[in-house]
């Protein structure tokens, strides 16, 4: 009888027709890219540094490597971008520090004609300057923040006061300008509210996600090193933009400040698709992506479309294989051509593209 029983569910199955089989499914999202096209591409880029009596020990090779940043934008080939550099302390006080600390303004310099660093170029192709000596020299007394700040780092909380219309920092943020952000700490995000909210705060500042690169130089994720404690939520909020990290914990903290430089260098020189692009005809050698375009500026908003092969005679957008982009993201970069006509404003290309449902 037992035998019986499963031979009847058995031979009812037999009998239903087998479904067919079942197409794999494809998950997508949007990249989007946005990417200067007239001007030189302007660039506010802000340091949080730690001045914490827990900075003592790596000061001195903080000292050393973070100029190489400078270094690196001087040598990108487009030339140095349209340049705001400022520097604020993470202090913003609190469990019996001084208030509010030094709340997000940010730093003077003797060598320095003003609260934030300023060399942008001129109509005449010059530089206008607000500052004397070597840009590298004016950076290093910038950073040297000291090491008698509060014990309570709190760089999220010091950015937010920054960015948000801070009176001394006025004339800093320019709405069309890439936003990058560098935390330099020996500890972990102190700040009283969640990251998610500070995640947020950062989006707004920037104006436009693709507009903003993070950097930390901070403790691990998670797990001790070099006696400092995990940073996890700096880690955190970096996942959530483009990031470069590096350990405070090396020897020679150079080697990992490289990522950092090419991640600003694949920003504002490169346009690198960080995920792989969905091809609309995988049977074709070529690369077919599924990917619209328009350009905006004054008095201007306008679709953009696909170059043509051959040479472009007006604006389009070419996505081509690039090696430096094959180590930040797909290999494949954004070109925007045809612009010779175009009049001489500031003006970006967008273009989005579906892109594989996991970035890189």
């Amino acid at each position: 009888m037992r035998l019986a029983a499963l031979l009847v569910p058995v031979l009812a199955v037999a009998c239903v027709e087998t479904p067919p089989p079942i197409e794999p499914q494809v998950t997508s999202r949007v990249e989007r890219k946005v990417v200067p096209v007239r001007g030189t591409p302007q660039l506010d880029l802000l340091f949080v540094i730690d001045s914490s009596p827990q900075m003592a020990r790596h000061r001195e090779r903080l000292e050393t490597s973070l100029p190489g940043l400078i270094t690196g934008l001087e040598q990108l080939s487009i030339g140095l971008p349209s340049l705001h550099l400022g520097v604020i302390t993470a202090d913003v006080g609190g469990d019996g520090c001084s208030e509010p600390g030094d709340d997000g303004r940010l730093r003077p310099a003797g060598m320095l004609n003003g609260t934030f660093l300023s060399d942008v170029p001129a109509a005449d192709g010059t530089r206008v300057r607000n500052y004397t000596g070597e840009l590298i020299e004016v950076f290093r007394e910038l950073v040297d923040v000291g090491t008698a700040g509060c014990e309570l780092s709190r760089p999220f909380e010091a950015v937010r006061r920054a960015l948000d219309d801070h009176p001394v920092n006025t004339g800093f943020r320019r709405p069309d300008a890439y936003l990058a952000v560098l935390f330099v700490t020996a500890s972990d995000d102190a700040s009283p509210a969640p990251v998610a909210d500070y995640i947020a705060e950062l989006g707004r500042a920037a104006g436009v996600p693709d507009k903003l690169v993070v950097g930390t130089i901070s403790g691990e994720p998670t797990g001790s090193s070099c006696g400092e404690a995990p940073a996890p939520r700096l880690h955190q909020l970096a996942e959530a933009f483009h990031a470069g990290r590096a350990s405070i914990c090396s020897e020679d903290v150079t080697p990992s400040l490289v990522p950092l430089a090419e991640l600003l260098r694949t920003t504002l020189e490169l346009a690198c698709w960080e995920s792989d692009l969905l091809d609309l005809d995988p049977a074709t050698p070529a690369l077919e992506p599924d990917c619209e375009g328009w350009l905006t500026g004054p008095r201007l908003d306008e679709d953009l479309p696909a170059c043509p092969a051959g040479p472009a005679t007006t604006p389009c957008y070419r996505i081509d294989k690039e090696d430096s982009c094959a180590d930040v993201g797909s290999g494949y970069s954004l070109r925007i051509d045809g612009t010779r006509d175009l009049p001489d404003a500031p003006m970006h290309a967008t273009v989005e593209c579906l892109v594989d449902s996991a970035p890189r």
